[in-house]
């Protein structure tokens, strides 16, 4: 009996060894996901607030085919202060979190994306991002 509860003792502390010295989950890291639920590819754009590089900034497109899953914020972004904006052939995921500015075409990157947007840069309304993630569905 004495073997057995060693035993135990033994496996419980290597599990709350494992449970400090793990390094957390991608959600819990501060970077959560968004995934694409659709059929469809989605288009994203997103802003967020950064903390080493200041203003709000915003970045697109990235591409999402259906079913896939990424982690798209800089490590740099506020939990509460990151936004996205995606379109597909058939749907729109905008919001009045904010209205930023996105190139309508092409790949953009743009600092101060609240401020006066510059052509041929267009304003979006923007959704605020879950600190849980988004998952897009039609």
């Amino acid at each position: 009996m004495a073997r057995v509860t060693t035993a135990f003792r033994c496996v419980a502390i290597v599990l709350l060894l494992a449970a400090v010295i793990m390094p957390p989950s991608a959600s819990a890291s501060g970077s959560p996901r968004l995934c694409n639920q659709t059929n469809e590819v989605v288009h994203v754009a997103i802003a967020w607030w950064g903390a080493d590089r200041p203003g709000l900034h915003s970045k697109g497109w990235f591409k999402f085919t259906p079913g896939e899953c990424a982690q798209i914020f800089p490590t740099d972004s506020y939990d509460s202060h990151r936004y996205y904006y995606a379109e597909s052939q058939t749907g729109v995921w905008k919001g009045n979190a904010g209205d930023f500015c996105v190139h309508p075409t092409q790949r953009f990157e743009m600092a101060d994306a609240y401020e006066t947007c510059p052509a041929p840069y267009e304003r979006r309304g923007f959704r605020v991002f879950s600190d849980d993630g988004v998952n897009l569905t039609l």
